[in-house]
């Protein structure tokens, strides 16, 4: 009888196996695009014209502030859903103890803990 494979990162063997990121990944995937439509909604209703490219909130300097942080959280959601949607797919690639299909996951998940820090 062989046991689960490790996940091994950060010179440490973890409890959690290489495969065990996929339904966790769609979890956060499917609220993060939920969160993200509820950010593109807000943004539009605040006077976004996308056919002058115009918006009625640029003629104050504190707005230019305000839409430079929307601008950083619509990147930062974006390159959060692409690190996620990797992570998921690292994780389903092969069967349990074909490691080598996984092994670049612990870069994804550095990655991912990376921008988890800035969100914070």
């Amino acid at each position: 009888f062989r046991k689960m494979p490790a996940l091994r990162c950060c010179g440490k063997r973890w409890n959690a196996g290489s495969d065990d990121f996929v339904f966790s990944s769609a979890i956060a995937i499917f609220l993060r695009l939920l969160w993200l439509i509820s950010g593109i909604v807000v943004f539009v209703t605040i006077g976004f014209d996308p056919i002058t490219s115009e918006c009625d909130v640029l003629k104050n300097n504190y707005y230019v502030l305000i839409l430079s942080f929307w601008l950083l959280w619509f990147v930062d959601q974006f390159i959060v859903l692409g690190l996620e949607a990797a992570i998921m797919t690292i994780s389903a690639r092969g069967l349990i103890f074909e490691l080598h299909k996984r092994r670049f996951l612990p870069v994804f998940l550095w990655a991912r803990a990376v921008f988890y820090v800035l969100e914070v």
